[in-house]
């Protein structure tokens, strides 16, 4: 006999479980969900995590930590909430189904962070517990009770009262993922255009993934920096907390491309006007809105039948996985929570607002060649189309200009991989760089300066697939624009620098020998 998942909630008193109310995309005929009880009356609210203070909020998220370790390695009987709540297991979830170098990153640990949510409301039997967040762009060290209150200690590299480098999560990080207006840059959808694209094979991130979420994990270090690892620590799940209240923030921001085709739009012609004139041509008809983030158990169908999983009453449970669209994940409003650096939802029902439309062009410049261990790769008025594009840039206020990168190696040391970035920089021939310019610590502050990649992972520790390749991208419109306010230049270089944040000198042997490639994409409102 199966159990009824919400009797288990009503045996714990947690009826009207915020996270219940957004699974419509999981239930089946006959399942039951409660959309219409989300109220902002009844929305829970993740508030700061505040240093040395006894708020209620960071009170019970230590009660909740301490219920779910206190529960690792024991045994309890099927009908108990125990037998399937505990801090291995959840972690255990992060391991079989999370996704990295992928559009979906977003998405999949929204959904993750409210199982949590609940998993936390029903440890505590109160329905007004909310996540709290560790917001590192005002605070770059990690609150000091996580190093004084023993069941939120963990093996860190970062050291108390130490603070993560402004580079990685200072206010100007924030500030440009903000700013963003193009969907693929922030959330990672690769141009399949792109010469080094391999479905399945090449691992990309968009800027938030490749920016402070990997740069986070690894200046935190210690498991922390380990993509299987990192929920045992306490505070990975503040990180995350705040990495999806800075989405949401993005989202309210850019309602109008909150949701987006899962690949932007393309057109093969030979010049630029034939290919406006042409008008978008989408690579297939898959949309990000329709692809499924999964949460997934170990347990066998008998053991999940048996013990149930705290979410929704549907015959998916079955299967001991939870999964969800991303059109059902875009409102957190609807999951039953909301921030308090952002009281309102983005509605009561998914965004659709037609997203921006434009019409991209690849344009491949010089082969890169390494110099003194920097990748410089050089576009010129000797490349066909070249003055006409920058041109065409200038007067399209709506354009954009995105760098991406491919067949970067990934570092295989794992100190190195906890202290590398990539910088890169954008420059004229009147405007050139020398190497204590793009190496000095205040160089992520120049105004030739687009953006950096952390190394986390190779691909998605919970896929199949054989990643192989790096591949990465980032929105240098305001850099080219700036430039290209000065007239058209002979050439333009995009700098690929290895920098090593510890140490703050350049790691010259990174890119020796390898095949790293940069292409610029164009893209022009439609």
């Amino acid at each position: 006999m199966l159990i009824d998942r919400r009797r288990i909630f009503l045996a714990s008193g947690a009826l009207g479980l915020g996270f219940l109310n957004a699974c419509r995309s999981v239930a089946g005929p006959g399942a039951t969900h409660f959309l219409a009880s989300v109220t902002d009356d009844n929305r829970v609210v993740r508030r700061k995590w505040q240093e040395g203070a006894k708020n209620e909020w960071q009170t019970k998220y230590i009660a909740a930590v301490t219920w779910f370790k206190a529960n690792d390695g024991q045994t309890f009987d099927s009908a108990d909430p125990r037998s399937y709540l505990s801090w291995e297991k959840l972690i255990e979830i992060h391991n079989l189904s999370c996704t990295h170098g992928s559009q979906n990153l977003l998405p999949w640990h929204r959904l993750y962070l409210a199982y949590f949510e609940a998993a936390c409301q029903l440890a505590l039997n109160d329905r007004s517990f909310a996540l709290p967040y560790w917001d590192w762009s005002e605070s770059r060290a990690i609150p000091k009770d996580f190093y004084e209150v023993d069941i939120l200690k963990a093996d860190r590299d970062l050291a108390k009262g130490e603070s993560l480098a402004e580079e990685v999560c200072g206010p100007a990080v924030v500030d440009k993922l903000l700013a963003l207006d193009d969907f693929g840059s922030l959330h990672g959808l690769l141009r399949k255009t792109a010469p080094w694209f391999k479905a399945g094979k090449t691992h990309f991130g968009g800027q938030f993934e490749a920016g402070p979420h990997n740069g986070i994990h690894n200046g935190v270090g210690g498991i922390m920096a380990d993509p299987l690892l990192s929920p045992t620590d306490p505070i990975f799940w503040l990180h995350h907390s705040n990495i999806d209240r800075i989405w949401a923030l993005w989202q309210q921001r850019h309602a109008a491309i909150a949701t987006n085709s899962m690949e932007p739009p393309f057109v093969a012609g030979t010049t630029v006007k034939a290919e406006i004139e042409a008008g978008a041509v989408l690579a297939d008809d898959k949309r990000w809105t329709t692809t499924t983030c999964r949460l997934i158990r170990s347990e066998t169908e008998d053991e999940v039948a048996s013990t149930a999983v705290p979410i929704l009453s549907s015959a998916n449970n079955h299967e001991g996985v939870v999964s969800m669209v991303n059109a059902d994940l875009v409102d957190f409003g609807v999951l039953g929570y909301s921030y308090d650096s952002q009281p309102k939802a983005l509605g009561n029902s998914r965004v659709v607002v037609k997203p921006v439309e434009r019409v991209f062009k690849n344009f491949e410049g010089r082969s890169g060649a390494i110099e003194n261990g920097v990748l410089r790769t050089e576009f010129s008025a000797l490349t066909s189309g070249y003055e006409d594009l920058l041109r065409l840039f200038a007067k399209n206020l709506k354009s954009r200009v995105v760098i991406s990168a491919g067949k970067l190696p990934f570092p295989t040391r794992i100190d190195l991989r906890k202290q590398l970035i990539l910088r890169f920089f954008v420059t004229s021939n009147d405007t050139p760089l020398s190497l204590n310019d793009m190496i000095s610590a205040a160089a992520f502050k120049r105004p030739e300066y687009v953006g950096f990649h952390s190394f986390f992972t190779l691909g998605h520790h919970a896929s199949t697939d054989d990643m192989n390749s790096i591949a990465m991208e980032f929105d240098a419109s305001a850099v080219v624009q700036e430039i290209v306010k000065r007239g058209v230049p002979k050439t333009i270089s995009v700098l690929a620098v290895p920098f090593n944040l510890k140490t703050g000198k350049l790691e010259s042997g990174f890119l020796k020998g390898s095949s790293a490639e940069v292409i610029l994409t164009f893209g022009f409102a439609s």
